[in-house]
């Protein structure tokens, strides 16, 4: 008997944005692209290495927001030109599925620029510092952010077995 696994780790975004204003709302999907640290510290779990590596340094922690457009790579540890960083709203697995949901919002006062790249920033040296923490995540977006926008952002980790 042949046996055929698949496992594999993937993190999306859906970001909606609502005009206060017109009531308007958008809601974009997006994949995103999962950094090396993010690798080296599953794979360094599996080995049971504890040398450099935590559990809690996969611990989302906060979101980060920034106005730079280079192309997301997998070596980044930080964002280009980090701008703005918020503290995630909450974080959870629901209930039989197969991903951690991690939920920020901007509210009017947050983060008004225009938005080119969010970053997902965890462990134990992740604060409201800049670059602070280890990125995990990052995409890139062009979102125009005002005081009569709200935006929420949902961001999902997936273990596929």
């Amino acid at each position: 008997m042949q046996v055929k696994e698949q496992a594999g780790f993937r993190g999306e975004y859906q970001i909606e944005i609502i005009d206060t204003v017109t009531g308007a709302r958008e809601i974009h999907n997006l994949k995103n692209t999962l950094t090396n640290i993010n690798k080296d510290i599953h794979l360094a779990m599996l080995l049971g290495v504890t040398t450099g590596y935590s559990f809690d340094d996969l611990n989302i922690k906060y979101f980060a927001f920034g106005d730079s457009d280079t192309p997301a790579a997998a070596t980044q540890t930080k964002l280009v030109n980090e701008r703005f960083r918020k503290q995630i709203t909450t974080k959870e697995r629901p209930a039989g599925q197969n991903y951690v949901e991690s939920i920020v919002s901007l509210g009017s006062p947050d983060a008004n620029f225009t938005i080119k790249e969010i970053g997902v920033f965890a462990g134990s040296t992740a604060t409201g510092t800049k670059d602070s923490g280890k990125m995990i995540s990052r995409i890139v977006v062009n979102i125009e952010k005002f005081e009569n926008k709200i935006i929420n952002i949902i961001r999902r980790d997936f273990i596929t077995i």
